[in-house]
């Protein structure tokens, strides 16, 4: 598969709204670029996980154990409700701006990547057609820097003080509508998991 038809692919998924964007939105709106650009690191390095666990044949050990699928979705739905809660949990706390790093932005946006079991399928269905001797490093490199830039955008986007202002007026619709989302995510996938259409 060309390199650029798997950049522009992976462009489109991108664009497609998920938790990664909800994360990264949430913590530049926040605090500020600075601090959200961790929690991009975090999900920049899930996503780099996700392609050298599908080259060295993911999809084959989910064949073989058809439960790791379940288990990581389980785990994922879970923490998705974790990450409603929390936006929830600051509907009843004053609005302040965090000019400290935030607690663990890389490690949430590590995990919120790395237990979506979406990605599973989708860098599984990439890489399987993938020829390992067609300068494979370049694609891996290529894809994380991609995945780095659009949620830096994002990060930046969102940490502008015109959308801090929306953000100070709006913000507990803002929180509920988050947490909603989330718990959307997490409820599509137990779904999923319980095969219910």
């Amino acid at each position: 598969m060309d390199l650029s038809l798997i950049l522009a692919i992976h462009f489109i998924a991108l664009l497609t709204p998920g938790p990664d964007l909800f994360l990264v939105s949430t913590y530049a709106l926040k605090s500020n670029f600075k601090h959200a650009f961790k929690a991009v690191l975090g999900i920049s390095a899930g996503v780099l996980v996700w392609i050298v666990l599908c080259l060295f044949g993911l999809k084959l050990f989910f064949e073989s154990f058809s439960f790791m699928r379940t288990l990581i979705a389980l785990l994922g739905a879970l923490y998705l409700f974790y990450l409603a809660f929390s936006c929830l949990k600051s509907l009843n706390k004053s609005l302040e701006w965090q000019n400290s790093a935030p607690r663990g932005a890389f490690l949430s946006g590590f995990l919120t990547n790395l237990l979506n079991p979406k990605a599973a399928l989708y860098f599984g269905s990439i890489f399987s057609s993938l020829d390992f001797a067609s300068g494979l490093l370049w694609v891996i490199l290529a894809i994380s820097v991609e995945t780095c830039l659009f949620f830096s955008a994002i990060a930046l986007l969102f940490s502008k003080d015109s959308m801090k202002k929306a953000y100070t007026r709006y913000y507990k619709a803002i929180d509920i509508t988050c947490a909603i989302l989330f718990s959307a995510f997490g409820g599509l996938i137990l779904f999923r998991v319980f095969g219910l259409k």
